[in-house]
């Protein structure tokens, strides 16, 4: 199929999965196919995830839009002094979307800083990003430990794009008004310290046999009733709580120290290979767009709601 028809088809496949037109326009103008290996380039324009290198993916452009979309970066606009907090580089493709978005949103002097674990893909990263941005150094030579270190900054016109290599974990010392993480696993304490007041994380999050995407709002006491009041260590045990009730909105009160408006969404179908890398598809079950087999690895391609999964 030629480039341009491909590209029409994503479009109308990424609209049916009800992204703001925002979203959608920055999805069409970023180029994925610059993100993706050569041989993946016919494929970039599927609505579906493509194998990097060291078993990691690029996921598919309507998961990746549907959890910035939860992010409500429109309420950032016209906002200066943005920081965005990503949690797996992976390919880059992620961190760009981020800052062209506050690009056209006019958040003057934003940075999005984004932390990956594996070398490999901060090289790739590397490699794609400046395709679009110029660097504003050299890139560091990486070290052999997991604390974060600083490896190359980028000017995205309105502000910076700076990548890192570390456990995402560990903090980087900033204060963010939205972080997003592409890996599952528990949430870390530091997140929460590391977010502001107002401030939003999404984050791939595992109950009971499925992972969901869930949104985390920091707030001030709330003046409205704390359905939940728990020690940090027990927020697994309200979301499965939440799941249980079909409840998917709640507050929950930390002990006094935050307050959290969470909201669960969709069942995703994407399973980290290890915490702190980009998040995976699953190797099992069927999905809209099926499954295929390439390298010896698996892909499922797409993602359903439970109500989608319910009627098939």
């Amino acid at each position: 199929m030629p480039h341009f028809k491909q590209k029409i088809k994503l479009t109308n496949t990424i609209t049916k999965k009800k992204l703001n037109r925002f979203l959608v326009k920055t999805l069409i103008e970023i180029p994925r196919e610059i993100f993706v290996n050569l041989e993946d380039f016919d494929r970039s324009l599927i609505d579906s995830p493509i194998h990097l290198v060291d078993g990691q993916t690029i996921s598919q452009p309507s998961l990746v839009g549907y959890m910035i979309q939860m992010l409500n970066l429109t309420k950032l606009k016209n906002v200066p002094n943005v920081k965005i907090l990503e949690i797996g580089t992976a390919s880059g493709y992620n961190a760009v979307l981020l800052s062209e978005s506050l690009n056209k949103l006019n958040c003057r002097n934003n940075t999005v800083y984004s932390i990956e674990l594996l070398p490999s893909l901060i090289n790739k990263a590397i490699q794609n990003i400046s395709n679009l941005y110029p660097m504003e150094s050299r890139p560091v030579r990486m070290d052999n430990t997991d604390t974060p270190q600083r490896i190359v900054e980028f000017d995205t016109q309105l502000g910076h794009l700076v990548l890192y290599k570390g456990d995402g974990t560990q903090s980087l010392g900033f204060r963010y008004n939205r972080i997003i993480v592409t890996a599952g696993g528990e949430l870390p304490l530091t997140f929460l310290t590391d977010l502001k007041y107002k401030g939003v994380l999404v984050m791939p999050v595992q109950l009971s046999t499925q992972q969901y995407i869930v949104r985390f709002k920091k707030i001030k006491k709330s003046s409205r009733k704390q359905i939940y009041s728990s020690s940090f260590e027990a927020l697994n045990l309200i979301l499965n709580e939440m799941i249980f009730q079909n409840d998917k909105t709640a507050i929950v009160n930390f002990q006094g120290l935050y307050s959290l408006v969470i909201n669960i969404d969709i069942p995703v179908r994407f399973v980290p290979l290890k915490f702190m890398t980009s998040a995976t598809e699953t190797e099992t079950g069927r999905s809209q767009e099926g499954e295929s087999e390439r390298d010896g690895y698996k892909y499922t391609h797409g993602w359903q709601t439970r109500n989608q999964r319910e009627t098939d």
